[in-house]
């Protein structure tokens, strides 16, 4: 297996197993189980609790004990799975699956047997439909995945193709089971004399009369075998039936149950099913895709696909009418969201403790050396310099400072690596690329798993495997890191060192200049010659911003803590004003629509607005003071105002945004 080439856009979702081949009775072959790979009990595939990511999952095949992993297929996915049955030399069959695989054009790769193959679209047929050995399922089922590449592509979209396929082979009785019912053709006694003359004759003899042991491990498994041998040579299930309840297998009670036997036939006939002209499904897709392309030359909407290529084209004259999303931020002014951020900093000045503040300050919610809180979601904190006892004193020191418990750090995930490779990406001299490692595939599962809104990496000099000087290797390294950021809306903060002429300048900056101008924002954390205690965080680069804003830290008890300078204050202090008013504005609108009534009348104890504010779930710590204080603020400004309405026939003066 090369578990390394199944395709990223699978790894990303936390719907891994791993499986095991058992026997189960009735079955004539042994069945894929599924696993839960972080507890070594059977998985469902109806049930999340018992499937992991694949970096787990591949963590528990290698550890041993399974056979493989597998992919489980929800509605909340886009993937739909195809699966060509091993054709055992049936050249018709053959050809049509030829015809079908080529049409779907997708990736696809060896089944676990070596002889069947596993093709996966990006479609929807909800629990699926099989027939001519061939299976389409889009949910509840797990697909196995070796990895072993049999068409290297990109996942296609293929909704109208799968659609037609489907409607071929499912049946139109709408039973999952396909397959025909012929009329008898020959006698009972002529259907057996040419079942016991074929070329497994004494095998089908031996069944007949009893003598299962030596060819199958269970009663119920040599019945679904005689079952399978006289439904080649007879296309008619009473038939079928009759002959195998006149056989030694079929004198037992449990041969004589309607449910037992019919599972057998439908086993047997669908393992038979014919070979269906696949043409519709070809011109159905054609038809889909000229479609598709003639309604995009009309009006192309924003990032949907004109051909099956998988590149979207976008004309910007569709923009028009929508609204401009605004530029999300990380930190605002510093980090952008979705985003390359580089910080360097010396040898020893604290770039670990800085950045591990900035998860914190993710997970709590809180400002980040700064007044402005950030959107409280996880951290993904990367290292690759510290061991974990290290990173354990550090966040506890953080705690303290921040008057929290580990527990109120939840969310904080740490994936330590100083004691094993730590590196993402290594050049590929052969093709002259920087190919990703499969710690990359594990970094971008764990994303995937935690959704952070702030990943860090500690430290460039351990995750990078290429030439520090090269600017293609560079600009290649950011955009798989750019790739992560993107696909799942995370800012990541690689830490780096500055080489010594970065330092004398004063630049922070190190190797080629494709580390500059690849990340859209460097930060650059500095000494102070004078002060043994203070660091100057600095903005070296913003693609989104003015460069140049400093913020001085100083060390207190194992944290950074901001300085108060006149400078710092200053902005700090605005900074903090604008977004309480943005906040007060927020909630007065709120409370506004939900039908409460508030004043700006202090001795109105149930309507005064800074208390009731201060007392919303959202008021992000602001107390009543420091509502009353935006309060006045917008009211001076004129964005607020007392306005006279008469309730139970006596004027009350209620607050209101000015119109």
């Amino acid at each position: 297996m090369q578990l390394d080439r199944i395709p990223h856009a699978l790894r990303t979702y936390r719907q891994w197993v791993c499986w095991k081949l058992e026997h189960r009775e009735g079955s004539t072959k042994p069945a894929k189980v599924p696993y839960a790979p972080q507890f070594e009990c059977r998985a469902s595939v109806t049930d999340r609790n018992t499937w992991a990511s694949f970096a787990e999952a591949v963590v528990a095949f290698e550890r041993g004990g399974y056979a493989g992993i597998g992919f489980v297929l929800t509605p909340d996915d886009p993937f739909c799975f195809i699966d060509f049955d091993d054709t055992e030399g049936d050249a018709e069959l053959f050809g049509w699956h030829e015809d079908v695989h080529r049409i779907l054009s997708t990736y696809s790769e060896w089944s676990p047997s070596g002889t069947g193959l596993h093709a996966i679209v990006e479609a929807s047929v909800g629990r699926g439909c099989r027939g001519s050995k061939l299976e389409v399922y889009s949910d509840a089922r797990f697909m196995t995945m070796t990895g072993n590449v049999y068409h290297d592509a990109p996942i296609a979209e293929r909704q109208a193709m799968i659609e037609s396929l489907a409607a071929l082979i499912r049946p139109a009785t709408g039973s999952h089971y396909g397959g025909v019912d012929e009329p008898e053709a020959e006698p009972d006694d002529v259907v057996r004399e040419r079942m016991f003359a074929a070329a497994n004759g004494d095998k089908a003899r031996d069944l007949y009369e009893g003598r299962w042991q030596q060819h199958h491990g269970s009663q119920s498994e040599a019945d679904f075998a005689l079952v399978d041998i006289v439904g080649f040579y007879s296309r008619n299930r009473a038939q079928v039936a009759r002959i195998f309840r006149a056989s030694a297998l079929g004198q037992r009670k449990k041969a004589h149950r309607e449910d037992y036997v019919n599972r057998m036939l439908a086993h047997a006939f669908d393992n038979r099913a014919p070979a269906i002209d696949v043409t519709a499904a070809i011109d159905s897709a054609k038809a889909a895709t000229e479609a598709k392309i003639a309604a995009n030359a009309i009006g192309l909407p924003v990032l949907n696909r004109i051909a099956d290529d998988g590149v979207p084209t976008v004309d910007v004259g569709t923009f028009e009418g929508m609204d401009v999303r605004p530029r999300e931020w990380l930190v605002e002014g510093l980090i952008p969201a979705a985003n390359v951020t580089l910080l360097s900093g010396d040898g020893g000045s604290g770039k670990s403790l800085a950045a591990s503040q900035l998860c914190a300050a993710s997970v709590l919610g809180r400002g980040w050396y700064g007044p402005i809180p950030l959107a409280k979601r996880s951290a993904l904190f990367v290292t690759a310099e510290d061991e974990l006892a290290e990173v354990h004193r550090r966040i506890a020191d953080i705690a303290r400072a921040e008057g929290v418990s580990m527990r109120d750090l939840a969310g904080l995930a740490i994936m330590p690596l100083a004691d094993r490779d730590a590196l993402l990406a290594v050049p590929n001299r052969a093709r002259g690329t920087l190919d990703p490692t499969p710690l990359y595939a594990v970094l971008a599962a764990r994303i995937a798993a935690l959704r952070p809104a702030v990943v860090v990496i500690d430290t460039l000099a351990d995750t990078f495997g290429g030439n520090e000087i090269d600017r293609a290797q560079a600009r290649q390294f950011i955009a798989m890191l750019r790739r992560l950021a993107i696909e799942f809306q995370t800012a990541i903060v690689v830490l780096s060192h500055p080489s010594q002429t970065g330092m004398t300048s004063g630049s922070g900056t190190s190797g080629s200049t494709g580390w500059n101008n690849s990340v859209r924002s460097r930060l650059y954390l500095k000494r102070d010659p004078e002060r043994p205690n203070v660091r100057t965080l600095e903005l070296m680069k913003s693609n989104y911003g003015v460069i140049g804003k400093q913020i001085t830290l100083e060390w207190q008890s194992g944290v950074f803590a901001a300085v108060a300078t006149a400078e710092n204050r200053t902005a700090h202090r605005q900074a903090s004003e604008d977004n309480i008013d943005a906040l007060f504005l927020e909630l007065l609108a709120d409370l506004t629509a939900k039908g409460q009534r508030l004043s700006s009348a202090y001795q109105s104890k149930t309507r005064y607005a800074p208390k009731l504010m201060a007392s919303h779930p959202r008021a992000n710590g602001t107390n009543e003071k420091g509502f009353e204080q935006a309060m006045l603020r917008l009211m001076a400004a004129g964005r607020i105002e007392d306005h006279a309405e008469v309730e139970n026939r006596r004027e009350t003066a209620l607050l209101r945004v000015v119109p």
